[in-house]
């Protein structure tokens, strides 16, 4: 295969770091806190209680919020993922392909996020990370046979860890700002998009 650059995984993180740290610059936050800072970048489509404002009207937020990341390890954890998600799939599908699932993932996982915790709100890229992830299994049905020996190797490895990490995630260092439902959804949605689109 003749494709050098993965594109796709540095259009994500180059947009991503971007708004993290412009935020940073420009308003001279902490490069630990919550950035960007801006509750109208945040995807609730209801502010919580006692207010209950209704913002479903505020369509750009079901992907702002891929671009708001709690602190800098949750930035790292996410262009980290979309470095991994992509590694075993930019040599076999186009990156608008990549880039078309990956928003779509970032927009559907806000709305499932909706579905189950309405008044709450959500942040992070994992969503479209998650459903990259899932792609990967898609990638694997249509390519397998066209895989070298060390791709094949990976697909394996890869899968079976970012299956693992999560379930041991959930089952074990359980925490309550963490959308396990959206990395679950969309990883399922992830395949499914992937088998619709992919070479």
């Amino acid at each position: 295969n003749k494709v050098k650059y993965n594109y796709a995984n540095i259009i994500i993180n180059i947009i991503n770091i971007g708004a993290y740290f412009t935020y940073v610059i420009y308003y001279n936050n902490n490069y630990n806190n919550i950035n960007p800072n801006d509750r109208e970048l945040f995807f609730y489509a209801t502010t919580p209680f006692p207010d209950c404002n209704d913002n479903r009207h505020q369509v750009w937020r079901v992907f702002s919020y891929s671009l708001v990341h709690g602190n800098f390890m949750h930035l790292i954890g996410n262009s980290f993922g979309i470095i991994l998600t992509t590694f075993g799939i930019y040599k076999f599908q186009k990156s608008f392909k990549i880039l078309s699932l990956y928003t779509s993932c970032v927009v559907n996982g806000a709305l499932f996020f909706y579905l189950n915790n309405p008044a709450r709100a959500v942040i992070g890229a994992s969503g479209g990370v998650y459903g990259i992830a899932g792609s990967n299994l898609s990638n694997g049905i249509y390519n397998y046979n066209k895989m070298n020996g060390c791709e094949k190797v990976w697909f394996y490895l890869f899968n079976t860890y970012f299956i693992l990490s999560d379930l041991i995630s959930f089952f074990y260092l359980y925490k309550d700002n963490i959308a396990y439902e959206v990395h679950w959804a969309m990883y399922i949605y992830g395949l499914f998009f992937g088998l619709s689109i992919y070479k």
